[in-house]
């Protein structure tokens, strides 16, 4: 059985998404490629 969990964005997620909007396309990285970044740096 599948739990359908509502989620709302906060004003604060919405500018930060927005902002990303905005990024420069050149310099774009992946969600894998930000995730291995990540991973890398914090080691999560």
């Amino acid at each position: 059985m599948e739990t359908k969990i509502d989620f709302e964005l906060s004003a604060e997620m919405k500018t930060i998404l927005e902002e990303r909007l905005q990024e420069d396309e050149s310099t774009y990285l992946t969600g894998e490629e930000s995730i291995k970044q990540l991973n890398e740096k914090y080691g999560l």
